[in-house]
């Protein structure tokens, strides 16, 4: 009786995985024109169905979506399942994959201030770029390591870290590692207040970004030393540089910039007297770190 018992659950289940599989494949060819919208569902079925590899690629995709629309919580949960995913597969995850899984991860943890896992996921995604010879994304990585250690005060690690990065990004011409290492830098020099030093290192990141069309770098570096402007009470040009540094963020993407020069300028504005547009920013900035989950900026606005 249980022999039986054991082979009927067990026919029962390969029935379910192969209706899971069939629902799926179903929803790949009905909707192959706007698969996006169903990346959930498809990584559910395919994982239900014993497919890990599909599921895996559903999960990824899901989770970036998520992030994209700033479902933080979300995108970390479904980073978690497919991290579970790639770890059941072993040796046949593509290293490049583990990388951007765990890079993923570390920008999200900084966005809801959890940076000690922030860098955890940096050493984790570092060791595998280093494992496998992956240049380019060990200084990324480097660079996002040294971010995650500044902002929880770390200063002198971070400064260590950022010179390794920009090591790296020498060695293999990436521009984008060099001012991406560089900004660490002159913001770990602007707070603690080796200003002129600061100032240099802005001017340098800058120069390196626009040359290389990078404007992730571009922007933070605007909104950043726009903060000096402000200090100098240089406040049109601290003003006209957060206007820039933020247009360029928001175009792009690039959330800790917008969260940053969103509060500053409003402490600027506030400097200035002017009370009404300072308050119109900071509703701005409070809303966008309540939606993205952030607990850094949140309490500040």
């Amino acid at each position: 009786m249980l022999t039986q018992e054991v082979a009927y659950a067990s026919l029962l289940l390969e029935r379910r995985k192969a209706l899971h599989e069939r629902i799926a494949l179903a929803i790949e060819e009905l909707y192959a024109d706007r698969l996006t919208e169903h990346y959930g569902v498809l990584a559910v079925h395919f994982r239900r169905a014993g497919v890990p590899r599909k599921a895996l690629g559903y999960l990824l995709g899901a989770a970036e979506k998520a992030a994209r629309t700033f479902a933080t919580r979300e995108a970390l949960a479904l980073y978690d399942e497919a991290e579970q995913v790639a770890d059941a597969l072993g040796a046949a995850v593509e290293p490049d994959t583990r990388i951007v899984l765990h890079r993923a991860k570390c920008d999200l943890y900084v966005l809801v201030s959890d940076f000690e896992r922030a860098h955890s996921e940096s050493e984790r995604a570092l060791s595998v770029a280093r494992a496998t010879g992956a240049s380019l994304a060990e200084g990324e990585v480097l660079v996002a390591m040294s971010w995650a250690t500044l902002l929880s005060h770390r200063f002198e690690r971070a400064l260590d870290e950022a010179r390794q990065a920009i090591d790296v990004g020498e060695r293999v011409q990436a521009p984008q590692v060099v001012a991406g290492a560089q900004l660490a830098t002159a913001f770990v020099y602007e707070v603690t207040g080796r200003l002129e030093e600061a100032s240099a290192k802005f001017d340098q990141v800058l120069a390196i970004s626009r040359s290389a069309g990078d404007v992730t770098n571009e922007a933070f570096a605007l909104v950043l030393a726009a903060e000096l402007k402000g200090w100098e009470a240089q406040f049109e040009d601290a003003s006209r540089m957060y206007a820039a540094g933020i247009e360029m963020a928001r175009q792009h993407n690039v959330m800790v910039a917008l969260l940053e020069g969103g509060f500053m300028w409003g402490v600027t504005l506030t400097g200035q007297g002017q009370y009404d547009r300072a308050l119109a920013v900071f509703e701005d900035g409070l809303a966008l770190a309540e939606k993205v989950g952030d607990e850094n900026y949140t309490p500040r606005y």
